[in-house]
């Protein structure tokens, strides 16, 4: 994307009017208020400056809040990091702002969690006179899950009593945060005590599937809080019964890209689908920002080294291999594979839009035009059962290229359907240079995952991979969208955790 055509989205997405739900007090410092207060309590305690965590994975953001307490120690440095929040919020045109924060003794000033609470309702008081902040800002005292349960039942005296005795406007709910990995934070320890505050009217808002754990995801989803934070660590089934119920989610965009990226991490075959995914894509100007780059940037967030050079040797790709490792063979396969021409893609896009049975199946089943090759797998099951589906899916099959975009793309989707459905895919009207292309490609997506698969072998991605020359790159919007348009829907899954991951 351009330049001029980003500075015109972000002055779009700022100008929009906006409502923030998810917001942490200490979560919400500006980067130079933080390196100020480091500095100044080291030079107050005699001490050499914390040193704050570079990257982002859920442990070191747990660890970061956790170094943030450590400075904020003061009614001053609270109540100046409460009020930079709602201008910075103001600033971005937010309209409707709830912080969030877990009451804590303040020791510099020997504050205690009630008047921690008092401090920020005061800062949010002095925020509201202001004529210059055209927002409205609530609040959610926190529960912190690694705190024993008695601390929550006073975080929620507190509020009940500010709410309903002392009438503060701010004060609308509870929140329960911290690391559900943690020994003794299960979720029904707090249940009691968070029905509580339900009762007295308080609104609840819960921290869920920061992390895949289906026991303790079920258990929250039967509290039914009104709020669920995440949610980005869940099984297909509870999805389904969370979008069921209608819980409205906090989508944080940054915090939840990371927190799939952690989860994604530990997981061998997401890791083999990255590097086979790095391997095969090319990086020509479609892809410079695209899912090449994206895939290595993955895996660097899950500390996979990974090298990449480029060359300007025109639209061609070549893959250099990494002496000694396995994927030596694989790379010079992935390299004989000619890239999509742009008639291979207009015809390819032809193909999609014009297809009656494809049609015909999406009609059957009630999918969206053109979104037959994208089904979840409850939807594949169905597809199996139409006849319509499995011979567009055929045709399809027959149509599609399979040049180097396609590798990962829309024939191979066509072709895992029919396997799916027991359905043997027989290819009888590619062309020449397109077979020849498809022989290797199929044979190279049988044999890599079995190279990837040898325990302990973490093979590195090394290529020399092409940036396409400046004709090619600069082809007709049409080609452009074709190739983003097949490139991102036949990765709709894993491209979409790098996507996001990247945001």
């Amino acid at each position: 994307m351009e330049a001029l055509t980003d500075d015109r989205l972000a002055a779009y997405c700022k100008a929009l009017p906006k409502v923030e739900l998810h917001a942490h007090i200490h979560g919400s410092i500006r980067p130079s208020t933080l390196e100020e207060i480091v500095q100044e309590e080291a030079r107050l305690n005699g001490s050499t400056p914390l040193q704050l965590p570079k990257n982002r994975s859920l442990d070191e953001c747990f660890e970061m809040f956790g170094l943030i307490h450590q400075v904020v120690v003061s009614r001053r440095v609270l109540r100046r990091i409460v009020i930079e929040a709602v201008e910075d919020f103001a600033a971005e045109n937010v309209k409707y702002l709830e912080l969030r924060s877990t009451p804590r003794d303040l020791p510099r000033d020997g504050a205690t969690r009630a008047e921690y609470v008092g401090e920020v309702v005061s800062a949010l008081e002095e925020c509201r006179a202001r004529q210059d902040l055209d927002i409205e800002v609530r609040l959610l005292l926190s529960i912190n899950r690694n705190q024993p349960v008695s601390t929550a039942e006073e975080t929620v005296n507190m509020a009940l009593e500010r709410r309903n005795q002392q009438n503060c406007p701010f004060i609308v709910g509870i929140d329960l945060s911290g690391n559900s990995e943690r020994p003794n934070s299960e979720f029904y320890r707090f249940e009691q005590v968070l029905e509580r505050a339900r009762k007295g009217g308080l609104k609840l808002a819960v921290h869920f599937a920061e992390h895949f754990d289906e026991e303790e995801a079920m258990r929250i989803l039967r509290f039914r809080p009104d709020r669920l934070g995440h949610a980005c660590c869940l099984p297909e089934t509870l999805y389904a019964k969370m979008v069921a119920m209608r819980i409205p989610v906090e989508i944080c965009l940054t915090s939840n890209s990371a927190d799939i990226a952690d989860a994604f991490c530990g997981e061998q075959n997401c890791l083999n689908a990255l590097r086979m995914l790095f391997y095969s894509l090319p990086n020509c100007r479609y892809e410079l920002w695209g899912l090449k780059y994206s895939a290595s940037k993955f895996l660097n967030h899950c500390a996979v080294a990974s090298a990449q050079s480029s060359t300007t040797s025109g639209a061609s790709a070549s893959l250099s291999s990494a002496s000694g490792s396995s994927s030596s063979s694989m790379s010079a396969e992935l390299a004989a594979i000619p890239e999509c021409t742009n008639s291979q893609l207009n015809a390819a896009q032809e193909t999609l839009t014009t297809n009656q049975r494809e049609a015909q199946c999406e009609s059957a089943l009630n999918l969206d035009k053109g979104t037959m090759l994208q089904v979840t797998t409850a939807q594949a099951s169905e597809i199996c059962d139409e006849t319509s589906c499995k011979a567009a899916l055929q045709e399809l099959y027959n149509a599609l290229p399979n040049c180097r975009y396609q590798l990962w793309g829309l024939q191979y989707s066509a072709k895992q359907l029919l396997e799916h459905c027991g359905v043997t895919p027989t290819n009888t009207t590619s062309s020449t240079s397109d077979s020849s292309s498809g022989s290797v490609g199929w044979s190279v997506l049988k044999s890599s995952s079995a190279s990837f698969a040898s325990a302990g072998e973490t093979p590195t991605p090394t290529t020399a991979s092409s940036t396409a020359s400046e004709s090619s790159a600069a082809s007709a919007s049409s080609s452009d969208a074709v190739t983003t348009t097949t490139t991102s829907v036949a990765l709709a899954a894993t491209a979409g955790v790098i996507a996001a991951f990247l945001a």
